[in-house]
């Protein structure tokens, strides 16, 4: 029997996604579609390696995603049969891990874990350079709760009109289980658990049981339950360059707690731009993040 051949579209999680799904048999893997890389210049290629797809599993993308072609609204009216999952997307377990921006240089603020940035590091550098006159102290604690009950009620918001949902059983096994890497990089058994159901949703098996990891490569400070945090981090080396830049290298490096800071301290003393505060976005955003 000819097996249906499924293309995923997704972000980074599309991947794995298509290598878990592809190691069932039932399906002719193609490639994904990675969205952050597409273009609309692309869109050609994309079409036609759509049309091959019987079918579509579609991470559901905003409706002014700048790909219009790859829009998940654009695939249910373009394509015969699109199944679409959410972005497994939680800061419950990372809930001071943010991405900063620049948005004068609309670029990315890189250092020892590429763009992610702890905000409570931040805001003592900040304090430690006199540009705030108080350090920025939340009680963690309920910080954290507030972080997780707003992620998992944006995630619901977000998967409202997917066919795989999956933020119930992060909110099931959010204090208990490490369920998430980054808050954008969910474990193996997250993964494996969207992919059965959306076996399920074929009415077909679920998935054999397998532990390696594919979202792994930074490990950043995080809690579940009562684990009390990591012992150590995994980041990359970086070379400070003129005029403030930072470039991650390809090597890995493991870092204590101390020597983390450190080190963002050495990237935030080298790049001026950190200094701009005006000018920085974190994502996700929270209205009540920093005050800082």
């Amino acid at each position: 029997m000819k097996k249906p051949k499924l293309l995923v579209i997704g972000n980074c999680q599309a991947r794995p996604v298509t290598a878990l799904l592809g190691a069932t048999e039932h399906f002719e893997c193609l490639s994904p579609i990675i969205l952050q890389l597409a273009k609309t210049a692309e869109s050609e290629a994309h079409l036609a390696h759509i049309s091959e797809a019987d079918i579509v599993l579609a991470q559901k993308t905003n409706d002014n995603f700048p790909v219009r072609h790859l829009r998940s609204s654009v695939l249910r009216q373009s394509h015969s049969n699109v199944v679409v999952w959410p972005n497994m997307f939680f800061s419950g377990q990372q809930p001071f891990i943010r991405y900063m921006t620049h948005t004068t240089t609309n670029s990315r603020m890189v250092g020892p874990i590429e763009a992610l940035h702890d905000v409570r590091i931040f805001a003592r550098w900040l304090y430690s350079q006199g540009l705030t006159e108080q350090l920025w102290q939340p009680d963690e604690n309920e910080f954290s709760r507030t972080i997780a009950a707003r992620s998992i009620a944006d995630l619901i918001e977000r998967e409202d009109d997917c066919d795989i949902r999956i933020s119930d059983f992060i909110a099931e096994h959010v204090r208990t289980e490490r369920l998430f890497f980054t808050f954008n990089h969910p474990t193996r058994r997250v993964l494996d658990e969207l992919c059965n159901r959306f076996m399920a949703h074929q009415s077909l098996a679920k998935l054999p049981d397998g532990t390696e990891e594919f979202l792994d490569r930074y490990l950043v400070p995080s809690h579940w339950g009562n684990n009390g945090g990591l012992a150590t981090y995994k980041g990359n080396d970086y070379m400070l360059g003129d005029e403030g830049t930072v470039s991650p290298l390809a090597t890995v490096r493991h870092f204590s707690p101390d020597e983390l800071q450190a080190a963002y301290f050495e990237v935030y003393d080298h790049n001026p731009l950190y200094r701009d505060t005006d000018s920085i976005r974190f994502t996700p955003n929270f209205s009540y993040d920093l005050s800082i």
